[in-house]
């Protein structure tokens, strides 16, 4: 085409028009990819080629399209892995010229990504599905901060069931500048969105929902690094599955055969917490091992700033007990506790003192041996501790 606007293409066979001709397009005008400028630390960090960006935080810059007629303007970012790393777009200026794809063309674009590992990022612009000047860029970002010094304050679960909301929380107020990030992987190798919430308090809340039954891969960095902890495998279960497991406790052969037995499990497991700020609302929540969350019933702080909470289960398994001040986990929270049935002829335990302990004061627990059967009635107790004696 030798001008712009509307055209007619005629395509004839022994002089007679083929089905569909003539054809109508629209010529545009004239793209010239070579005369868009991408500018800003995002494509060329500051330093030079030796350049570099901080990993886990925003790296932005624009692409200046206005000499170069409408286009289509793409803008992908790879991590060191191959992995795509979302961008967002924003049009600050538009020539009016048309174009489309991600963000339209003929203007200026404000792009930004965050590096979520320590190496080098490709950055690929194209327009019109050709490369601009410079393109692909060859970004590096290190890392920044103190990753060993963040804190797990609520680890993932270690199994969620599949279209139910999900949340990490941790504490980064001392680890320095950068940023948390986190990555989840699926069973099928696709990434979930997470949603990031920064507390004013330093802690960071991340909230996802997973789709996928079969087990994920997690990892939380800070500053491009791994945190304590920051690496593990999640498995995703359908509601069903946790059913039908309900159901093989039910009638699982180590129960005894005769009446229901599973109902039995009903006695209470008391807590101590310390309160070190009075006056502190105290709030606490149970996760079961199906997933289901009960609240406990909490006794109000003592003179000496003691609280406890009260809870009849009503599943076998580990459970979570998720102790809260004004609406923050408290150090050490959540604890972790044992349900055992006290009708299976065996001997259990239950009680803070299994649960966790501080240094200097009592650990309480007790043990029940309502049907353990004949014995010696003697009992041996061990505590290793890894880092004194025993």
């Amino acid at each position: 085409p030798l001008c712009e606007g509307p055209a007619e293409v005629a395509v004839t066979f022994a002089g007679q028009p083929i089905p569909g001709s003539p054809f109508r397009v629209a010529v545009r005008p004239r793209c010239e990819p070579g005369a868009v400028v991408a500018t800003g630390p995002g494509v060329r960090p500051p330093g030079g080629p030796s350049g570099s960006l901080p990993a886990s935080l925003p790296a932005a810059f624009k692409v200046d399209a206005r000499d170069a007629g409408p286009g289509e303007l793409r803008v992908a970012v790879a991590d060191p892995d191959g992995r795509a790393v979302p961008v967002s777009t924003e049009v600050l200026s538009d020539n009016g010229g048309g174009g489309g794809g991600d963000t339209g063309g003929g203007g200026v674009t404000a792009c930004c990504y965050t590096p979520h590992l320590t190496g080098v990022h490709t950055v690929t612009v194209t327009y019109e599905g050709q490369h601009v000047p410079g393109s692909p860029f060859a970004v590096r970002s290190e890392a920044t901060g103190d990753a060993d010094k963040v804190r797990l304050l609520v680890p993932p679960q270690a199994t969620v069931v599949a279209d139910t909301e999900a949340s990490i929380m941790v504490d980064a107020s001392g680890a320095g500048d950068g940023g948390i990030t986190c990555r989840i992987t699926t069973s099928n190798d696709s990434e979930l969105d997470i949603d990031l919430e920064e507390n004013a308090d330093g802690t960071v809340s991340l909230y996802y929902t997973p789709r996928i039954p079969g087990m994920q891969a997690i990892e939380i960095r800070f500053g491009g690094q791994l945190i304590p902890d920051g690496e593990l495998q999640q498995m995703v279960i359908e509601e069903a599955e946790i059913v039908e497991k309900q159901e093989q406790k039910l009638t699982s052969s180590e129960l005894p055969p005769a009446g229901p037995r599973y109902p039995e499990i009903d006695f209470g497991l008391t807590f101590d917490a310390s309160t070190s700020a009075r006056g502190g609302a105290i709030d606490a929540l149970i996760r079961t091992p199906s997933g289901t969350v009960h609240q406990p019933e909490v006794t109000p702080p003592d003179a000496d700033g003691r609280c406890s909470f009260v809870y009849r289960p009503s599943e076998i398994g580990q459970h979570e007990l998720q102790v809260l001040m004004d609406g923050q986990p408290v150090a050490g929270s959540p604890f972790k506790f044992y349900v055992d049935c006290l009708g299976l002829g065996h001997v259990t335990a239950y009680g803070p003192g299994l649960c966790y302990g501080r240094s200097g004061e009592p650990a309480n627990f007790t043990v029940v041996t309502k049907e353990a059967g004949p014995g010696n009635g003697k009992f041996h107790f061990k505590c290793v501790c890894h880092s004194v004696a025993e």
